[in-house]
């Protein structure tokens, strides 16, 4: 992402220089709009691509942030389950749109981290605030 803010901020230093040599009969008019023309088109795709990779950064980001949250809520949530009842420990694994998988080595529990699990620990006592 720097060497595109790099890239960029190079592309402006060109317009800058083209537009010079115009300015002071260097090169005609026509020169200068192709050129500026494929610098912009250049300058476009580069802005484009550094967009693309701040979303990606910022889904990375957010993965991290989740494997986190279940880290800290672990423990609170396996305290919370084993003083309620059955019916209450399905609901909170329906929720969390959990999936058991059974091999011969073992068994593995995955849960998906829904944005309602967000609001609705926030608004219970007891636990945490997310952010």
């Amino acid at each position: 992402m720097a060497e595109l803010e790099r890239q960029l901020g190079q592309y402006k230093a060109y317009q800058q220089k083209a537009y010079d040599g115009l300015v002071r009969g260097m090169t005609d008019e026509e020169t200068y709009h192709r050129v500026v023309a494929g610098y912009q088109a250049h300058q476009t795709w580069l802005g484009e691509e550094l967009e693309r990779q701040h979303r990606d950064l910022e889904r990375v980001e957010q993965q991290v942030l989740s494997t986190k949250l279940v880290q800290e809520l672990y423990p609170a949530l396996r305290e919370r389950l084993s003083a309620t009842t059955e019916e209450d420990k399905r609901f909170v694994l329906e929720f969390l749109q959990s999936r058991v998988i059974v091999e011969p080595s073992g068994i593995t529990l995955e849960l998906a981290i829904p944005q309602e699990l967000h609001r609705a620990v926030n608004a219970r006592p007891g636990f945490f605030a997310l952010s």
